[in-house]
């Protein structure tokens, strides 16, 4: 008379149901914390990584530029400049 609406397995089946639903609602939270938190050390990964990657680059820039400097064409143009401004050219500059 009362099919499956008297309790018993219709009551167990729907508390399954509830506790299902209980199970991947605190599943999803706590990947989603722990994404959040991983996250966040990527980021501050990421970042160190482009400091160290600058300062190489700085440092390769002025390697060209001291390679530069010491060439013979670098040579004649700071040995003019220098000549220029002991000779009182450079000094309106």
């Amino acid at each position: 008379m009362f099919g499956n609406r008297s309790g018993g397995t219709a009551a167990s089946n729907a508390a399954s149901s509830d506790k299902l639903h209980s199970d991947l609602t605190n599943l999803v939270g706590s990947l989603t914390d722990s994404s959040a938190s991983n996250l966040a050390n990527l980021g501050s990964t990421e970042v160190g990584q482009g400091l160290g990657a600058l300062g190489q680059e700085q440092g390769a820039v002025t390697q060209r530029m001291q390679n530069w400097a010491n060439s013979i064409l670098g040579r004649g143009i700071t040995g003019a400049v220098s000549a220029a401004e002991s000779a009182g050219i450079g000094a309106g500059i």
